[in-house]
């Protein structure tokens, strides 16, 4: 059965603290998602902010609670289902460090 993976993200997260958290509720498996280390005002800082968070849905969505390789539907459900509730953070994220915060 497909176990619907999700974004959390506290606000305070997306705001103040350079991390974000990408996480699984059902099997309590996350991912850390750092951009300390960018400048996200440049296309080059928001371009590797993109390929970590790729890689980290990709450890998300790759493999089910039990650790067996999903099959593609699901992944890409999963992966569409995690981009469309991440989006909106990161462009949140992105726009308040270019209002220097």
């Amino acid at each position: 059965m497909f176990t619907k993976k999700t974004l959390l993200a506290p606000a305070i997260a997306a705001t103040l603290l350079s991390t974000m958290m990408i996480a699984t509720p059902a099997a309590a498996k996350s991912v850390r998602v750092s951009h300390a280390d960018l400048n996200l005002g440049t296309v080059e800082g928001q371009a590797v902010l993109q390929q970590r968070i790729d890689g980290a849905i990709r450890r998300i969505c790759r493999f089910d609670d039990q650790g067996k390789l999903n099959n593609p539907y699901i992944e890409r459900a999963c992966t569409r289902d995690i981009r469309a509730n991440i989006n909106p953070r990161i462009a949140a994220i992105i726009e308040n460090n270019r209002l220097g915060g």
